[in-house]
């Protein structure tokens, strides 16, 4: 059989085989068809970018894929521990110490396509349309528009609360190494 030594090898650090596989379909054109671990361990564990290990890559290939091209294999170099936690958030309430809120009603102009904020006003509807006229007129603006009510916070603390993502203790990205041949 005929070796090929012209594979790519990504590197991809994840929490999962899946994520892994899914940063893969990103970075590579070649998705993954068999796990090399246990082949590599049996074969010693060779190190990273040495000979030994390139060719054990060609000689994995050629015998599992036979060459064809779209196809790789992984090696799991440092298995990953994926994050269970049911509530992955840290959340902290803002104490207000600012006084009492004040709202204003402010008039919001929005595009309707892309949710994108066009203007805004706090005076009153007359001037929101009067806005709006001007982005057609002026701006040039040719979508479609809508205009909402909301209240913003003029006096006193804005923020309600904070909050940011907290994995689990336990988890822990993995080293995964794909290697393969990629579609043309």
């Amino acid at each position: 059989m005929e070796i090929n030594l012209n594979f790519k090898r990504v590197d991809v650090n994840a929490f999962t085989l899946r994520e892994a596989e899914e940063i893969l379909a990103e970075k590579a054109n070649f998705e993954k068809f068999a796990n090399a671990t246990q082949a590599w361990k049996n074969a010693g564990s060779p190190m990273q970018n040495t000979k030994e290990f390139k060719e054990f890559c060609a000689n994995y290939l050629a015998e599992k894929t036979k060459n064809k091209q779209g196809l790789g294999c992984v090696i799991v170099y440092e298995a990953g521990k994926a994050d269970t936690r049911e509530r992955p958030w840290e959340m902290n309430d803002v104490v207000n110490e600012l006084g009492k809120r004040k709202y204003k009603t402010t008039y919001l102009i929005i595009d309707e396509e892309t949710g994108k904020i066009l203007a805004k006003t706090q005076e009153n509807k007359a001037k929101a349309k009067e806005l709006a006229k001007e982005l057609y007129t002026k701006g040039g603006y040719r979508g479609k528009l809508t205009c909402i009510y909301t209240k913003e916070v003029v006096e006193g603390e804005k923020r309600a609360f904070t909050m940011k993502y907290q994995a689990s203790k336990s988890a822990k990205e993995g080293y995964f190494i794909f290697f393969g041949i990629e579609r043309n």
